[in-house]
């Protein structure tokens, strides 16, 4: 609440008139509108909202679970657009309401690959899907351009690194970031792992950033450099017969890689790496595993199926849960935040001439919503501003 008050002069001297304004938030301060319950009862093109209780003009199919005989704004359906309501008008049945909820600073990085040039340009954006589409927000370049397309990058948020690879490279690169546009260093450093191999997957852990590698001969191997050391040094596993590595995550104590529904994991803390025991081995999960990500706070693995399907379990490999497949997709990449799951799509949408990052709600499993990107995606990462 916001209160002014208005001087006027009298003949008598300096008499006070007393307003008292009432203004919503200018922002909602929690991750979604869904826990929205303020006052504002009109949708972004002024029409009055409909009481949740009466079914004129319109049948409510969704409505909110507490206290309802009221025509504020809510997001009973945990809609990704945000607070919404049923409107007085009979010919619009529901809208949007102007609630913003507040950017809490992590911000969604993601690489465009311009096909034309040959060159990669790394982008910001917010990765509050509410504030990205009220706000219309435009995504910021973070990198100056590079040649050569990205094959894997990974965020360091504790040291502010941005690591990438580069298709047919097997260098690692670092570029070191700050919370200040200002500050942003250009200058990279960079670490060669071996001749004539590629970089195809990263993951950071605390101490260290982890990688596959894979050979010409076509063989690939689980490795990690040290990024607490002046001098990075970095230790491979042993390639198991048979398993070119598709995917890899960093749980809170095990590196996990994937081989076609086989997940199998290491501790990160031992010296030497085996990557031979399992996570779990399931038939029924003989699939192409093209990417994997684990969420810190949830302690949860997140895994997709063929391109298309988003799977979840606990670190254990138990109460494994299928997500909302994204027919016609093919996710190289995905990350989890709070309610959401954000997957790169590198196949490019014919009918838009656009890339996508798809959002799914854990909550109510809607893609109703993406962003849309004009270059080529190989990955996303969150990287916090402030």
């Amino acid at each position: 609440m916001f209160f002014f008050t208005d001087a006027s002069e009298s003949g008598a001297g300096f008499q006070l008139a007393w307003k008292t304004v009432f203004k919503e938030e200018r922002c909602w301060p929690h991750e979604s509108s869904l826990t929205y319950n303020g006052t504002l009862a009109q949708t972004v093109s002024g029409r009055s909202c409909q009481n949740w209780n009466v079914s004129w003009p319109h049948v409510p199919k969704a409505i909110p679970t507490t206290a309802h005989n009221h025509n504020f704004c809510r997001n009973p359906d945990s809609d990704l657009r945000g607070a919404w309501c049923y409107t007085t008008d009979p010919q619009r049945r529901w809208e949007s309401c102007d609630v913003s909820v507040c950017d809490d600073g992590v911000k969604l990085v993601y690489d465009g690959f311009d096909e034309s040039s040959g060159e990669t340009t790394f982008y910001e954006v917010s990765a509050n899907p509410e504030v990205h589409l009220k706000r219309e927000l435009s995504s910021i370049p973070i990198l100056a351009t590079i040649n050569g397309r990205v094959t894997a990058f990974a965020m360091d948020d504790k040291r502010k690194f941005l690591i990438y690879a580069i298709k047919s490279s097997s260098v690692l690169y670092f570029y070191s970031l700050s919370t200040e546009r200002e500050s942003f260093s250009l200058k990279e450093t960079f670490f060669l792992i071996s001749d004539e191999s590629e970089i195809t997957d990263l993951a950071v852990s605390d101490d260290f950033v982890w990688f596959i590698l894979k050979t010409e001969q076509l063989v690939s191997v689980i490795g990690s450099v040290n990024l607490d050391s002046s001098e990075p040094s970095f230790s491979l596993a042993q390639p198991i017969v048979g398993l070119p590595w598709q995917a890899l995550a960093v749980s809170n104590s095990n590196v996990i890689a994937a081989f076609r529904g086989s997940f199998y994991q290491n501790s990160i803390s031992e010296t030497k790496m085996s990557m031979e025991r399992a996570l779990f081995k399931n038939a029924s999960f003989a699939f192409e595993t093209s990417a994997m990500s684990f969420d810190e706070i949830e302690n949860k693995l997140y895994w997709v199926k063929n391109g298309e399907t988003v799977f979840s379990s606990n670190a254990n490999g138990e109460e494994v849960a299928r997500h909302v497949p994204i027919e016609g997709a093919r996710i190289s990449c995905l990350v989890s935040k709070g309610d959401f799951i954000f997957a790169a799509d590198e196949l490019l949408d014919e009918e838009s001439r656009e890339y996508k990052i798809h959002v799914i709600s854990k909550k109510n499993e809607q893609t109703a919503v993406n962003y849309r990107v004009d270059k080529k995606l190989t990955c996303v990462g969150l990287f916090t501003r402030f």
